[in-house]
């Protein structure tokens, strides 16, 4: 048995709704943009947050820091390897590290 909790599937409400309804909600591309990807926001508590791609296994593992010593150390680890692609996150910046830049 799956200790995962099952959530329902609701895609026949979604599909009987009328077409008006998503036309209201439609906005354009760079809006959305703006919007949703270039306007994150972390707590107050979260000085970094740190993405690494393990590119061999595509396994994704986030790591959060209060304090931007411990980031920086992690950061070199993560380069140090090769085998990882990171983001940082700041409160006022995202950088991508991709292994190709390694």
């Amino acid at each position: 048995m799956s200790n995962n909790k099952y959530f329902p599937n609701r895609w026949k409400l979604v599909k009987s709704l009328p077409d008006e309804i998503f036309a209201e909600l439609a906005m354009p591309f760079d809006e959305f943009m703006d919007w949703r990807a270039d306007s994150w926001v972390l707590p107050d508590d979260v000085e970094v947050l740190i993405r690494a791609t393990h590119m061999p296994t595509h396994k994704v593992t986030e790591y959060v820091y209060k304090r931007p010593e411990y980031a920086r150390r992690k950061v070199r680890e993560l380069v140090k390897t090769e085998e990882h692609e990171v983001t940082v996150c700041t409160h006022e910046a995202t950088i991508h590290i991709p292994i190709n830049l390694i």
